[in-house]
């Protein structure tokens, strides 16, 4: 079921990167806590297990719960299970803290210089370094970046608007 939802269901509808992140969760955290069991196995004290499993990581329990919900779906859109069976119903998410994180100054020495030195040693995409630093520098968005146009730039004082 795993591997049918990320090839027939994930690499359709999602961009790579969510599609990235659909596969970690099914490989680290749905196929070593569930994979012994058939779909039609598994029950809610299995899930309710698997969220609890990671309580510590309260992100990625809800991430991983609203995966296995979504694969659940189309276990009943593919009559692999009955209808309204899928154990993920009604179970809670955990409260999520919004997280913000600035860069310490140490780090952004580090980062400048690593950067500097990917450039010199041409071992990186020289536009990604440039994107890098411009995220930076702007304190943008990377959707704001992709989208910016040059009417939204202030030569004079510097900044996007």
């Amino acid at each position: 079921m795993a591997e049918r939802f990320l090839r027939a269901h994930v690499e359709v509808n999602w961009s790579a990167n969510t599609g990235d992140s659909f596969r970690l969760i099914v490989r680290n955290h749905i196929v070593p806590a569930l994979g012994d069991l058939t779909v039609s196995a598994v029950e809610r004290h299995h899930v309710l297990a698997l969220h609890d499993g990671l309580s510590a990581m309260p992100y990625q329990a809800n991430r991983t719960l609203a995966v296995l919900s979504a694969m659940f779906r189309l276990a009943e859109a593919w009559d692999l299970v009955p209808p309204r069976q899928n154990p993920c119903k009604g179970v809670r998410r955990y409260k999520e803290t919004p997280r913000e994180r600035f860069l310490s100054h140490d780090e952004y020495r580090r980062l400048g210089h690593a950067l500097a030195e990917a450039e010199r040693n041409g071992t990186e995409n020289p536009v990604a370094i440039a994107a890098i630093r411009l995220l930076l520098l702007t304190g943008c968005r990377k959707n704001e970046i992709l989208s910016l146009q040059w009417d939204d730039v202030d030569r004079v004082a510097g900044s996007c608007g």
